[in-house]
């Protein structure tokens, strides 16, 4: 069993608690939610993704062991995630596809003709961590665009340096029958692709439209 958990807060908390503690990279809301869930371990979920909401932001993602609540002025819910072995699921998710070799980073669709069908064969080629336990029942490329954000490349006390990055980010929806339900709760606490610190790479169980769940 694993723990899908929702935090909602106001995303000035995120950006206060971010200018107190890394001021040159408080313009970033992804680096500012990971700010302010790094001192909050009862809460702070991985992976997670977030939305935007007015002037809240809302983070949803996995947990190994529940919630607890420390206080902290954000909502907070939860609620036990369990499947069945042949039980039909689908996850939606949000991720970074980029390859990368000892000397390049690049993205995924960098190339190719068709960036979609570039994304699922990057995907695909993830998702085998995962097919031990289930069967890929379809995979499809939702949308996809490139992002501006901020990372740090040196974390030297005394030269600290901030760039900024394009990244390739890519929205999916994969279907899947369970074979094992605990190699599949381990692969969603896992996550795919890079920066999962970051928001990235969690899938989130959305509509099946096989079961109507």
């Amino acid at each position: 069993m694993i723990y899908l958990t929702e935090l909602s807060l106001k995303t000035k908390a995120a950006i206060d608690a971010t200018m107190t503690v890394d001021p040159l990279v408080a313009s970033d809301l992804d680096y500012c939610l990971k700010t302010w869930m790094a001192d909050k371990e009862g809460l702070a979920c991985r992976p997670w993704r977030a939305t935007t909401l007015r002037d809240g932001s809302r983070i949803t993602g996995w947990r190994a062991s529940p919630p607890v609540h420390n206080g902290t002025n954000a909502y907070l819910g939860h609620r036990e995630f369990t499947v069945k072995r042949d039980q039909p699921v689908s996850f939606a998710g949000r991720f970074i596809a980029f390859r990368r070799n000892p000397r390049v980073t690049r993205d995924a669709a960098a190339g190719r003709a068709d960036p979609a069908l570039a994304y699922e064969d990057w995907l695909r080629e993830r998702l085998i961590d995962v097919t031990p336990s289930v069967t890929i029942d379809s995979v499809a490329i939702d949308g996809f665009a490139t992002r501006r954000v901020l990372r740090k490349i040196s974390r030297e006390r005394r030269d600290a340096r901030v760039r900024q990055e394009a990244i390739p980010v890519v929205e999916a929806t994969v279907a899947m029958t369970v074979l094992d339900p605990t190699g599949l709760e381990a692969w969603l606490l896992g996550g795919v692709g890079p920066q999962k610190a970051f928001g990235y790479g969690a899938f989130l169980p959305t509509v099946d439209a096989r079961s109507g769940r």
